[in-house]
C-alpha cells in the first residue's frame, strides 16, 4: 500500500483548474445557496426534512451526511465535496455561538489544529446583515501529505427574525502555502499547486430553540480529480476528512459556546456578589 501511495504522489502534485470546472463549481453552489434560501424561507432545518432528525440531534448527536446524497460529485476535470451537518447547543444563545463565530482571531484555539492562524480584514453593515472578510490558514493532512492553504472568504449573516438567522461565505482566493514554516515559506498564485483545495464555500443556519441553538453547516470544497487508479486507496480517506471536517467545526463550536456562556454565567454571577457585597 505504501508503494501505491508512493506512485499517486506525483499525480496529485500538479493540476490545473480550468474554465469549465470553474464553470460546473458556480452553478454547482448558486443551487446550493437556493436551497438554504428555500429552507429558510420555509422556516425549516435541514434536521427538518427527515423525521427524528431533529429530537436525535437535540438528543446530543452530531449529524452530517453527503448534501445531495453522494459525495464527491464530479464535474468536469474536478471533484466537488458536499458534506451538511447539524448540532444543538444546550442552554446558551445565539449571542454565546456567535461570540465563537466571529471570534476569528481566536479560530485557530477554537478549530485548531486545521485552522493553523486567522484574522479579521473587515466588517461592516447592510441594513440587518453583517458582511465580513476574513483569512484563514488551514492545515490539512491527508495520507502522508499535509497541505497548507491560505484563503480569504467574504461571509454575510442574514437576519431572518429574533431566533433565526444564515450566512453565505465564499472564497475569494485560495493559494497553497510551499514550505510551511520554513525560511523559504512561499504562497503559490491562486489556482496554482497540487488542486487539493480551489473553491470554497460554506452555507450556516442558526435557530434559538428548545433551550438552546440548534446550528446547522454545509461545506463545499472543489478539488481536482483523484487518477482512477489511485480512486479506491484515495477517494473514502479524502471523504472521511470531508466529513470530519464538518462534524469536527459544528463540535468545536458547540464546545466553545457552551464555555463561553458558562463564563458569561460566572462574570455575571460575580458582578451580583460584588453588587451584594457577597465575598467569592
Amino acid at each position: 500500500m505504501i508503494a501505491l501511495l508512493v506512485a499517486a504522489l506525483p499525480v496529485l502534485n500538479a493540476a490545473e483548474l480550468r474554465e469549465v470546472t470553474r464553470e460546473r463549481w458556480d452553478e454547482y453552489t448558486q443551487a446550493a445557496e437556493a436551497r438554504l434560501l428555500d429552507y429558510s424561507a420555509r422556516g425549516m432545518l435541514w434536521i427538518d426534512a427527515v423525521p427524528g432528525r431533529r429530537s436525535r440531534v437535540r438528543d446530543g448527536e452530531i449529524l452530517a451526511s453527503p448534501a445531495g446524497g453522494k459525495s464527491p460529485v464530479s464535474i468536469p476535470h474536478g471533484l466537488v465535496h458536499d458534506w451538511i451537518g447539524a448540532v444543538f447547543v444546550p442552554n446558551v444563545s445565539l449571542e454565546d455561538v456567535f461570540a465563537v463565530v466571529h471570534d476569528y482571531e481566536h479560530y485557530s484555539t477554537y478549530f485548531g489544529p486545521t485552522i493553523h492562524s486567522s484574522q479579521l480584514l473587515s466588517r461592516g453593515h447592510e441594513g440587518d446583515d453583517i458582511v465580513e472578510s476574513f483569512q484563514v490558514r488551514y492545515v490539512r493532512k491527508a495520507l502522508f501529505v499535509t497541505a497548507v492553504f491560505d484563503a480569504e472568504y467574504e461571509t454575510v449573516y442574514h437576519r431572518l427574525d429574533d431566533r433565526r438567522w444564515y450566512s453565505t461565505a465564499h472564497s475569494r482566493s485560495i493559494r497553497q502555502i510551499v514550505n510551511h514554516g520554513e525560511a523559504n515559506e512561499r504562497a503559490l498564485p491562486p489556482d496554482d499547486g497540487n488542486g487539493f483545495l480551489w473553491r470554497g464555500c460554506s452555507f450556516m443556519s442558526f435557530e434559538a430553540a428548545d433551550g438552546g441553538v440548534y446550528m446547522e453547516q454545509e461545506s463545499i470544497a472543489l478539488s481536482t480529480t483523484i487518477p482512477f487508479a489511485y480512486r479506491w486507496l484515495v477517494g473514502p480517506f479524502v471523504e472521511r476528512l470531508a466529513k470530519s471536517l464538518v462534524t469536527g467545526w459544528l463540535g468545536q463550536t458547540r464546545a466553545a459556546a457552551i464555555a463561553a456562556a458558562r463564563q458569561k454565567a460566572g462574570n455575571s454571577v460575580s458582578e451580583a456578589r460584588q453588587l451584594r457585597g457577597i465575598p467569592y
